[in-house]
Order: structure tokens, then C-alpha cells, then sequence
């Protein structure tokens, strides 16, 4: 599966939203999980549909918000620094 398949396929079961990813990746992150690193490449997925029931519905809230409100809900500095940045390339 392509980086752009993966991450539709997460935005569909994580927050129920199908689109067309763009192919530029806009950055990444690393995370540790145990005792393993993973790294996470994003793209920005225009949404096109929005579902109101999909898998992980029953697990997670999905709310809309600005870039800088999502960005002080965000922990970790390296994405909320890559989510600033891409900023200019979001339309809403």
C-alpha cells in the first residue's frame, strides 16, 4: 500500500472523512511505542465526504477546529510545528 493509500485509509477509520490525499508530503514526526520508533510521514487530505458512522466512531471524537486551536490541543512540538507550517496550503 502507498504512504497516500495509508493515510486515507487512517483518515477514514480515525475520523470518518474520505478525500483525495495530495502526494507532497508536508513533514514528519517520530513517536516511541513500546520500545519501538516510529515514524509518521502527513499529507493533507482535502475532504470530500464526512460519514457519519465509520470504525473507530465508538473510540474517537472528531472535531473541527482552526489550524491554531488544533495546534495548542497538540503535545508534541514537532507536529505542531509541521501543522503551523502547512497552514497556508489548508482551504476551508
Amino acid at each position: 500500500m502507498s504512504p497516500y493509500d495509508s493515510a486515507a485509509k487512517e483518515a477514514w477509520e480515525e475520523a470518518g472523512v474520505v478525500g483525495q490525499v495530495n502526494n507532497e508530503k508536508i513533514g514528519a514526526y517520530k513517536y516511541r511505542k513500546g520500545g519501538n520508533i516510529y515514524q509518521v510521514n502527513l499529507f493533507l487530505l482535502p475532504v470530500e465526504t464526512v460519514l457519519e458512522d465509520w470504525p473507530e466512531a465508538m473510540h474517537r471524537e472528531r472535531l473541527w477546529l482552526e489550524i491554531n486551536q488544533a495546534a495548542r490541543l497538540i503535545k508534541k512540538t514537532s507536529l505542531k510545528r509541521i501543522l503551523k507550517t502547512s497552514q497556508d496550503q489548508v482551504k476551508i
